[in-house]
């Protein structure tokens, strides 16, 4: 199935391209995008190790966030390429659990759960397909592949009252890669400046863990926010 996601992204230039073949390419302005987004993993074990699986049970979807800028390139009326760089930090959380002790006090946490961030900085390929434009108005479809470079996990132990947090990045692939689609509005305010809002999903398509027994893959949907400032000309 994730096969066929990559394929309908692959082939959305070419089927825009034969649609309209009005040639205006240019670099056509700037995109800063605020990406608030909820994130997980899937999980894949090998036999001997299905047993591991029950242990991550308690793991829930988390909040994360990405920042990017990206130069867009039109290429004709309804067909431009976004090309940039990008900060992600994507999270996983673990439910609250109740913690035993063997002496009772009233000092000690009762619960803890762990929270897991994931930090990459990415080089986001995108294309926008223009489906409407009405007066200031665009409605568009969107998709692209993104490479990533890992930087480092962060695991933060959250206790009541304290925490305690840790980084590390052995045991993780340093690149991998992943797919977007989504669909958008962009509203322009002025000759030279417009806002964007766009709901998309995103998932990858290599495991982040390097341990040969299990397969860890992050997928995640969220909602990017953004401004486009056009170049004069």
């Amino acid at each position: 199935m994730k096969y066929y996601f990559l394929l309908l992204i692959l082939m959305l230039p070419m089927a825009a391209m034969a649609q309209d073949t009005t040639r205006v390419r240019r670099f056509t302005g700037l995109v800063l995008a605020f990406i608030p987004q909820y994130s997980y993993r899937s999980l894949h074990y090998d036999a001997d190790s299905r047993w591991l699986e029950s242990m991550r049970d308690n793991e829930m979807p988390n909040t994360g966030i990405k920042a990017r800028a990206q130069v867009r390139y039109r290429i004709n009326d309804r067909i431009a390429l976004l090309s940039g760089v990008e900060y992600a930090n994507l999270g996983i959380k673990t439910r609250f659990e109740d913690l035993q002790w063997i002496s009772e006090a009233d000092n000690l946490p009762q619960k803890s759960r762990t929270i897991y961030r994931y930090k990459f900085l990415a080089l986001p390929l995108h294309i926008n397909y223009i489906l409407t434009a009405r007066d200031n108005l665009r409605v568009y479809a969107g998709g692209g592949v993104t490479t990533s470079v890992f930087l480092s996990r962060k695991t933060k132990v959250d206790l009541r009252d304290d925490h305690h947090a840790s980084a590390k990045t052995v045991g993780f692939a340093k690149f991998s890669w992943s797919a977007t689609i989504g669909a958008g509005l962009e509203y322009m305010v002025g000759q030279r400046f417009s806002i964007r809002a766009e709901p998309f999903i995103e998932h990858y398509f290599n495991s982040i863990v390097t341990d040969d027994h299990i397969r860890e893959y992050l997928f995640s949907f969220g909602l990017s926010t953004g401004v486009f400032w056009a170049f004069k000309g």
